[in-house]
Parts: C-alpha cells; sequence; structure tokens
C-alpha cells in the first residue's frame, strides 16, 4: 500500500511517475493517449497512495458496481476504449479520480486519489464488491431461447444464490434446463419418464415448460445453449431480474446483476418467458 503515483500533464502528451515511498525509486512512464480521462479544468498534478488488485477479468463488473454506488454515470461506461490504453482514469461523480494501470494479461492495479476519507470509504467497500464477486462464483448468466436467465449448474450448484440475488420467494420453484430428455431420466419416476417423452415430442425444444412430479424442465429451442447444456448437464434457470420486475435484456441483466462473472451470450431470445403446463395437475399455470 505504500507506492504513490503522479501524473504530470503536458500539450502533447501526459507523463505517470510511480514513487516507492520506502526506497524512494522513481519510475516515469510516457502515456500518448490520454484522451478518455480527464477535463481540460482539472488541476495538473494528481496524486494517488493507494492501491488494490483487480482481475482483468473482473473489470466490467468493477464499473456497474461503480454505477450502482452512484460512483460513476452510466453514459461514462466505454469499457472496451478504456482497455485499449494500458494506463487510463476516471473522474468519479464524487470528483475524485481511478487510476488503471493494466499490469498483465490478468490483472489491473488500481490506484486511489489522495485523500483519507475517500480512501478509507474505497478500501472497506473494494473488499465487500471481490466478498460478493466470490458469493455468487457458481452463478452464471445466458441468453436463452425466451429472455436472459440466471443460472446454476446442477454439477456444481448454489441454488440458494439464485433466490438471494433475484430476491425470489423461496417456496417457488426454478426451471431445470436440460439438453435432452436422456438427462431428465435420473430425475423422475421411470413411468413418469416415459409420459413425458411421449408428450414433448412436439413441443420440445421450445418454449413450454412442463412441471412433473413438482419439478419444472425445459428443453431450449437454442442450439449453442443445448451444447453448453449437452457438455456441463442440467441447470437451474430463472429469468434474469429481480421477482415480479419485468424480464431484462442481457446489457440490463449485466448491469443489474454486477456480481455475476460468467456471461453467455448465445443471441437474442423472443423476449417472452416460456409457456407453463402442469403435468401432474393437467392444468395450465401460464399460457
Amino acid at each position: 500500500m505504500n507506492t504513490k503515483i503522479q501524473i504530470i500533464f503536458g500539450q502533447k502528451g501526459a507523463n505517470l511517475t510511480f514513487l516507492d515511498s520506502q526506497s524512494q525509486k522513481k519510475i516515469k512512464v510516457k502515456i500518448p493517449i490520454f484522451t478518455i480521462c480527464f477535463q481540460k479544468n482539472i488541476p495538473k498534478y494528481l496524486n494517488f497512495n493507494l492501491k488494490f488488485i483487480l482481475k482483468l477479468r473482473y473489470f466490467e463488473n468493477f464499473i456497474y458496481w461503480l454505477i450502482e454506488q452512484n460512483l460513476l454515470l452510466e453514459k461514462q461506461i466505454f469499457q472496451q476504449k478504456m482497455l485499449k490504453n494500458k494506463v487510463f482514469c476516471l473522474k468519479m461523480v464524487n470528483n475524485f479520480h481511478l487510476l488503471f494501470w493494466k499490469y498483465s494479461f490478468k490483472d489491473i492495479i488500481i490506484f486511489i486519489e489522495n485523500d483519507e476519507n475517500f480512501a478509507s470509504w474505497f478500501k472497506q467497500n473494494f473488499h465487500i464488491f471481490k466478498l460478493e464477486i466470490k458469493k455468487y462464483q457458481k452463478l452464471f448468466l445466458t441468453t436463452t431461447d425466451t429472455v436472459p436467465g440466471i443460472a446454476s449448474f446442477y454439477k456444481n450448484c448454489d441454488l440458494d444464490a439464485i433466490f438471494v440475488i433475484k430476491k425470489r420467494d423461496f417456496s417457488k420453484k426454478i426451471v431445470t434446463l436440460v439438453a435432452n430428455l436422456e438427462q431428465i431420466k435420473p430425475l423422475i419416476k421411470q413411468e413418469n419418464y416415459k409420459k413425458l417423452k411421449k408428450i414433448t415430442k412436439k413441443i420440445w425444444p421450445g418454449a413450454t415448460t412442463l412441471i412433473i412430479e413438482n419439478q419444472s424442465f425445459r428443453i431450449p429451442n437454442q442450439v449453442k445453449l443445448l451444447k453448453l447444456l449437452k457438455k456441463n448437464g442440467p441447470a437451474f434457470v430463472t429469468s434474469a431480474n429481480i421477482s415480479n420486475e419485468k424480464p431484462l435484456d442481457l446489457v440490463s441483466a449485466k448491469r443489474k446483476f454486477w456480481q455475476i462473472t460468467k456471461i453467455f451470450n448465445f443471441g437474442p431470445g423472443t423476449g417472452k418467458v416460456s409457456r407453463v403446463f402442469d403435468l401432474d395437475n393437467k392444468k395450465w399455470i401460464r399460457k
């Protein structure tokens, strides 16, 4: 935590000076492209002295977290453009700055502007950010043939996390998406499997969910998603939204559920949730 850095601006670019406060060693880095970082009316010198390591694969999640914390505006999102530069900076809503150094192919170092209160807040809350990422690491977002979903594979499942993150009543069921009927076979009785096999010939793959033995199943009509399910096995999947709110598109879902780092984008679906038929009670739950 003892590294200090200073940015000195010139007309043709900027110089970045890294200062190790113990050895007093200085390293200067020329920054030829700094256009996305600051406005013209900022001070000529900015000092930073608190650093954190962020995995590059979590950068987009971090940006969405900053928006949730009201430190960034949505119009400031330009991740791909930022990542082209090895060093870049963001001005927060509170007028403080974060400096990012793409240190390697895997890591970004975040430097905090030298302000005691902001640095203290950031240190505490960045720790919470990392805990939230770890808490939901068994979940993933995926597009389907209907609406995007929050999901967890059976083989590495955290069903409770799905209920918690979307504020869903634990008494409600969550549908299982499968690649084929064979993946359902070990989950229900043999006689019911034979019944399901006959019924689903004309409706699967497709946007109809069937309830049998108080469990919900569906084979989605999305080729790439089917390949994923065939490789990884069945998955619990529910619409990517807060319960009782409208389904979100994938971009909105990524912003809303910034804690989820695994994303599968197989293209847009219909935008409509599936129909639901209860085979146990022979009635439509949702048409």
